[in-house]
């Protein structure tokens, strides 16, 4: 055996070779493992950047989407009020409240929406005119009846003054 602790000198030029590469594998252990730290922070840095840009917009649709269905609702609700209302129904023709029960039904076509509208502003065309004669009407008979009670309050007036006279 040598003096240097039992290790030949090609021990420990072994030793040292191995030394060597244990020290390369540690750098390039912690190359990769900087490479690895480095990639991940670019990876949620820009996938969960563009990930939280993709859910607020998805976010903001579902809002839209919401309030287009809210007022849907309430469109459809407006249109089954024609066929359910009575009084309504006395203006409307059967092919106007066929065509409102198809959009209802989900048969939603822009040339049926038109028609409809068209034929809904003719109808609100002939109830303003039928509006306009009876509160012309009104007006009639509500002048005649203030003539009518002022021709009452006259005789009245006048039998008590015929009354008076007599006594």
């Amino acid at each position: 055996m040598q003096g240097d602790g039992g290790i030949g000198k090609s021990g420990k030029e072994e030793q040292d070779r191995l030394s060597e590469k244990a020290e390369d594998i540690t750098g390039q252990q912690a190359d990769v493992q900087q490479e690895y730290i480095q990639v991940c922070a670019d990876l949620k840095s820009s996938d969960l950047g563009s990930k939280k840009d993709q859910l607020r917009e998805l976010e903001k649709r579902s809002l839209m989407l919401t309030d287009n269905s809210r007022q849907w609702i309430k469109i459809i609700n407006g249109l089954k009020a024609w066929d359910e209302d009575e009084v309504i129904t006395d203006y409307v023709s059967n092919a106007v409240l066929n065509l409102i029960e198809e959009i209802v039904d989900g048969d939603v076509t822009k040339a049926k929406c038109q028609e409809l509208h068209l034929k809904l502003e003719s109808i609100k065309k002939d109830i303003e005119e039928e509006l306009e004669d009876n509160t012309s009407q009104k007006n009639e008979i509500t002048k005649e009846l203030k003539e009518k009670k002022r021709l009452v309050d006259d005789m009245k007036f006048g039998k008590s003054c015929a009354a008076e006279r007599l006594e």
